[in-house]
């Protein structure tokens, strides 16, 4: 016997919402137990015909073109469920790392940044182009601050509502040396915070 385990009103392919492959629809999605395939089904427009197809394999479903890649790192639209959770895996031990050499505007869009300068600065994180964060989620961010100057330099934190430090507004890297900041920026219903660790 057959059973319904989710319905909605069935929809052209010219209204699919993106999860599925051009063509399949949004019908009934159906386990059968009682055919010589079990399993979950579907339907998929052939034709102007709904024939039915298996649904177990996930192959059969790609990411929506809506989605944050800034949360996913390497998932793009069209790529298989299965592929886009072989990437989030393997991001989470991969993660990516940029090159600067300002600390003017900084996005914390990848994971590590690598700052090199060599002369007193100061830090200041980007209003437009910070890291997108789901509501009521953190994201982290570190970055690294290579002096190659022949002397100390003195990293100031610039003035921003956003911002909340542990150890004051400036700190200092000496001649030769790498200084860390690590950051989490938390978003509490469209309010962005940034907690700044300094070492």
């Amino acid at each position: 016997m057959s059973k319904v385990i989710y319905n909605k009103n069935t929809r052209t392919s010219s209204e699919i919402s993106g999860m599925f492959e051009p063509g399949y629809q949004l019908g009934e999605i159906v386990l059968d137990n009682n055919s010589n395939a079990p399993g979950l089904w579907m339907t998929k427009l052939l034709g102007g015909t709904p024939t039915p197809f298996k649904l177990n394999d996930i192959k059969n479903m790609v990411v929506d073109s809506a989605l944050d890649n800034t949360a996913t790192g390497d998932v793009a639209a069209g790529d298989t469920v299965f592929n886009a959770l072989s990437k989030v895996a393997n991001g989470a031990e991969n993660r990516k790392f940029t090159k600067v050499n300002t600390l003017s505007n900084l996005t914390f869009n990848t994971f590590l940044t690598i700052a090199t300068i060599n002369t007193d600065t100061t830090l200041t994180i980007s209003t437009d182009s910070l890291v997108s964060v789901p509501n009521g989620c953190v994201r982290e961010g570190h970055l690294l601050i290579n002096n190659t100057g022949a002397s100390n330099i003195a990293i100031t934190i610039g003035s921003d509502s956003r911002v909340r430090t542990t150890n004051g507004t400036t700190f200092s890297v000496e001649a030769g040396g790498i200084g860390e900041l690590n950051a989490l920026v938390i978003n509490d219903n469209g309010t962005y915070t940034i907690y700044i660790i300094t070492s």
